[in-house]
């Protein structure tokens, strides 16, 4: 019983010093290992998303020499980690990517950013535009009509010398939420033109015409990609 007291004794006299209150600082070198190599994504779609066969369909399509893991998180969202520079950037050059034919929409975390907030609505497409001009195959106008599409980042220099086929392939990056744009009217030398976009982001547009009707009584924008 004296051995008892003694010791609740020696603990009443412990004080706590300031370096205690201190809080303690996480390097950016350790939060840049939780968040290199990976991608965070969704489905596009209201469904329920069975995760078992997502995993084992993006295993299938996407085959990474050096694996990956995959984990639920909030919202249905859904963490990918790569073990390879390499099996990342192959994923992400061959966007877009569909599950059950409904839209997946990924984007690489950087160090500041927080899987479960980080917005998810911009995707990736390949855009065919057709009606251009021969000798108007120019790295301005591709950016002019990538950036009226959406947003331009590159496109495909070879396909102004394939035969006689009069169209250019364009990579841009699109907000799911708004109406997609498909043709426009462009003056060369005062002669109007008109120009159409087909191909990837044509199957898209299909669908979110179609729904747009139905989502924007809620002023919600496109929001889901089923085609």
């Amino acid at each position: 019983m004296d051995d008892i007291n003694i010791v609740d004794a020696d603990l009443a006299n412990l004080n706590i010093v300031d370096e205690e209150d201190e809080p303690m600082l996480v390097t950016g070198n350790n939060t840049a290992q939780v968040q290199d190599l990976c991608l965070v994504g969704r489905v596009l779609t209201d469904r329920v998303v069975h995760f078992p066969a997502l995993k084992n369909t993006l295993a299938d399509l996407w085959h990474p020499l050096r694996g990956f893991t995959i984990t639920e998180l909030e919202d249905k969202r859904i963490l990918f980690r790569f073990y390879s520079e390499v099996d990342m950037e192959r994923v992400i050059n061959g966007m877009p990517w569909f599950f059950n034919r409904h839209l997946i929409i990924l984007h690489r975390l950087t160090i500041d950013e927080e899987p479960n907030i980080v917005p998810l609505w911009e995707t990736v497409f390949w855009v065919q535009v057709h009606n251009v001009p021969i000798g108007f195959f120019t790295e301005g106008m591709t950016k002019q009509i990538g950036d009226f599409i959406g947003k331009f980042m590159e496109y495909d220099s070879s396909m102004a010398i394939r035969g006689n086929v009069q169209f250019m392939r364009i990579r841009v990056l699109i907000d799911t939420r708004y109406p997609l744009k498909r043709k426009k009217r462009i003056w060369l030398f005062q002669e109007e033109v008109g120009i159409r976009a087909n191909g990837s982001v044509k199957r898209l547009v299909l669908n979110a015409r179609g729904k747009r009707k139905l989502l924007e009584k809620d002023g919600e924008g496109i929001m889901d990609g089923t085609i």
